[in-house]
């Protein structure tokens, strides 16, 4: 199952985070969006424009970084990362 944490970051400090947990019956995507859209509601936030640029850092990195100019309401921070949490399996003795 998926992990997803989020943190806002102000003046290269992480002023709020947060960690989510997706459903298992949603792909990794689907997974992405929804908990990309619960972590908004946690923080208050509009949920930011994902463009092609961002859907590119997705595949590539597991990672998105949203700025100013991707959200439509003002926002009070610099900026917002997104980032899939890779479990470490448990070894088994």
């Amino acid at each position: 199952m998926d992990r997803f944490w989020a943190k806002l970051i102000k003046n290269n400090r992480t002023v709020e985070s947060s960690d989510i947990e997706g459903l298992s019956t949603y792909s990794s995507d689907e997974n992405m969006k929804y908990c990309l859209e619960k972590v908004c509601d946690i923080f208050d936030l509009s949920i930011p424009i994902l463009l092609p640029k961002h859907n590119r850092e997705w595949e590539e990195f597991k990672k998105v970084t949203f700025f100013k100019d991707d959200f439509i309401d003002d926002i009070d921070f610099d900026k917002f990362e997104f980032e899939i949490i890779k479990e470490k399996k448990k070894k088994k003795f």
